[in-house]
């Protein structure tokens, strides 16, 4: 049986995996950070999640709406991890 999630818990579970993840760098020894590899691996992800929710929204378990939601959630989280990581990197000098 599918649990349905409506788009509360979504973006709740959203902002705390994010939350989580920005930590994670936050805490990190960023002398040892890559930021190229966080951004390549982000995108190629997003690229994979996108690809299962066009799969659900082709099938008509989303809306258009939720597809798009999604879509730019993603994009905003990814872009601003990306942009952290290469701030400190940045910082660091490591390039």
């Amino acid at each position: 049986m599918e649990v349905k999630m409506n788009q509360t818990s979504r973006n709740l579970i959203l902002t705390i995996l994010s939350f989580v993840v920005l930590m994670t760098l936050w805490n990190c020894h960023t002398e040892y950070t890559n930021a190229p590899e966080i951004c390549a691996l982000l995108v190629a992800d997003d690229q994979s999640l996108l690809q299962k929710d066009l799969d659900s929204l082709n099938r008509g378990d989303i809306t258009q709406e939720q597809f798009e939601l999604r879509k730019r959630n993603r994009e905003n989280g990814s872009l601003g991890i990306c942009l952290i990581a290469l701030i400190k990197t940045k910082e660091n000098s490591n390039f």
